[in-house]
């Protein structure tokens, strides 16, 4: 039998990814007619979940982001760039609404993985603005971090 040669934390984020996957079709399934249809927003900002500028595809509570960030490195004039995904459950589905995410960054560093508590506020029908708290892990470095956050999104 052939062993598995993807890092340890990367297991466990393939999972949950195919669920998020599973659940925005399980959402889709049951959603009422005017709900069907996903909310594209491209954010700006720093967010775990989208980085600096990224995008999020919402359908009803459920959605999934993606995005790019560079990072300094302290002490030297290197940055590292780092990708970043993210599976976002919220609990108002497109108003006003608090969120919670689980998040991956990926740099040819190590990867991070974390959890997200933010806030969205709605200003008409397709700006927003998020902030929030996350607690991120590097496999790497093995340390932990609380890292504020503050977006903002145009949907269409």
């Amino acid at each position: 039998m052939k062993k598995c040669n993807l890092p340890l934390v990367t297991r466990p984020i393939i999972f949950l990814y195919a669920a998020a996957f599973t659940s925005c079709l399980a959402s889709y399934a049951h959603a009422a007619e005017g709900e069907k249809d996903w909310r594209i927003t491209p954010r700006i900002g720093f967010s775990p979940s989208t980085g600096f500028l990224g995008v999020e595809a919402q359908r009803g509570n459920y959605a999934l982001a993606a995005g790019q960030i560079e990072i300094p490195v302290i002490f030297t004039k290197e940055t590292v760039k780092v990708t970043t995904t993210a599976f976002r459950y919220y609990f108002k589905g497109l108003n006003d609404s608090w969120s919670a995410s689980f998040f991956n960054w990926h740099a040819s560093e190590g990867n991070a993985v974390g959890l997200s508590a933010e806030y969205r506020w709605r200003f008409g029908s397709q700006s927003d603005i998020t902030t929030g708290l996350s607690i991120g892990y590097g496999n790497k470095t093995n340390k932990s971090a609380v890292i504020p956050s503050i977006s903002y999104g145009y949907s269409f």
